[in-house]
């Protein structure tokens, strides 16, 4: 069954926690927000083939362009080569029938049938060439692991969710705020957001209003970013943002 990521999870459970608790509007012009990452995504496999490699564990940190997850494409790679060769093969024919068809000793239709095969032959080719670069996950930006669903020297298929990964430095908040906060909220506005689990307060502001407006509750969505990023902050990690009185 295809899991969701970890922060979608936790994003739907707050969100609902918010839209079915009353956002204080008032004095303090309060309202909760989620710490979110930016990119939050789970790999899957793109070969079938046993993991040799597994090096970050959950919750460790890696660097872009970091090896995640390598496999074994000993099988892939002989078929490949094998391809390689029957590539050539159709290729010397095609072009063996193409001198024949000008002197008359081969026709027409074979010739293009030939030239077709050599195509097909190339096109196998490549389309096994592009698939062994599936054989090494490297990772897309600097951040942590944080969970694997296989482990190492699994066989594993195409398709299948092997890591899912999180960009821990560039993260953002989300809000949910009353819809008629957007007749003075606007990119820009600053606030303070105090973290939950961690007790920081730290100064932010918002970078862009949410497309909709949820007619149901008479809420919006609204995002932001920490001024400097606090240390210890994760995503997932909960608080309050509390805009100054207008």
């Amino acid at each position: 069954r295809p899991r969701r990521p970890h922060g979608e999870l936790v994003r739907a459970a707050v969100v609902a926690l918010i839209l079915s608790a009353q956002i204080a509007v008032g004095q303090d012009q309060q309202a909760d927000g989620l710490v979110v990452s930016k990119s939050q995504i789970v790999i899957s496999s793109q070969v079938s083939a046993p993991i040799t490699e597994m090096p970050v564990r959950n919750g460790q940190a890696f660097l872009a362009g970091e090896v995640l997850v390598r496999f074994d494409c000993a099988i892939l790679e002989a078929q490949r080569d094998a391809q390689a060769e029957r590539q050539i093969a159709a290729a010397l024919n095609a072009a063996s029938l193409e001198r024949l068809n000008r002197s008359g000793a081969a026709g027409r239709t074979e010739t293009l049938l030939a030239q077709s095969e050599a195509k097909v032959a190339a096109a196998e080719f490549r389309a096994i060439t592009a698939q062994l670069k599936g054989c090494v996950i490297t990772a897309p930006f600097k951040g942590r692991m944080v969970e694997t669903f296989v482990s190492t020297f699994e066989n594993v298929g195409e398709t299948q969710e092997l890591i899912e990964i999180v960009d821990d430095q560039n993260l953002e908040i989300e809000l949910i705020v009353p819809s008629n906060w957007l007749q003075w909220l606007s990119a820009g506005t600053g606030f303070d957001f105090r973290v939950f689990e961690t007790g920081d307060v730290r100064p932010a502001e918002l970078t862009r209003i949410g497309a909709i407006v949820d007619p149901v509750s008479r809420t919006a969505k609204v995002f932001a970013r920490f001024d400097d990023l606090p240390g210890g902050v994760l995503a997932g990690m909960t608080g309050t943002a509390m805009f100054p009185q207008n």
